[in-house]
């Protein structure tokens, strides 16, 4: 008898381990922001401008988050924030958007190339203000397109 209930009450022990544990990556993200010395609130409120602009095709508002020269693709670059606002319209796609618009913040990846939105339709992070790098600010990195 102790044989047939020994792989069930395994299977138990693990289902019950995985509900107490809470959502997947609720609690790793903040370990993995910490370990990238990074602000949370910061971070979901910068992912908060990105896609309340990116819901209203607010290009001029996201082009004051972008570090320049910025990168569209491997294809395209944006020299200053007039270059930004021009390719922009050119970029957008409907499944793009969507899937920056999906992002949930709990979920976001992290590692020490930035924070990636989705499959890495956005990258944003870290970039140093003046030479030294002693001053830091979060700015939009990169956009990778659908086409």
């Amino acid at each position: 008898m102790n044989r047939v209930l020994g792989p069930y009450l395994l299977l138990f022990f693990f289902l019950v381990s995985l509900c107490l544990a809470g959502e997947p990556g609720q609690e790793r993200l903040p370990q993995r922001l910490a370990m990238f010395d990074y602000n949370e609130t910061e971070v979901q409120a910068f992912l908060n401008i990105i896609q309340s602009n990116v819901q209203t095709d607010n290009a001029e508002v996201l082009a004051d988050f972008v570090d320049y020269p910025f990168l569209f693709s491997s294809k395209t670059k944006a020299k200053d924030k007039k270059a930004f606002i021009a390719d922009y319209k050119d970029f957008l796609d409907p499944r793009w958007k969507r899937a920056v618009l999906g992002q949930r913040y709990a979920d976001l990846f992290v590692n020490w190339k930035g924070i990636m939105v989705h499959r890495g339709e956005i990258w944003f992070g870290r970039v140093c203000k003046n030479k030294d790098c002693s001053e830091q600010e979060i700015r939009i990195i990169a956009f990778n397109p659908w086409f």
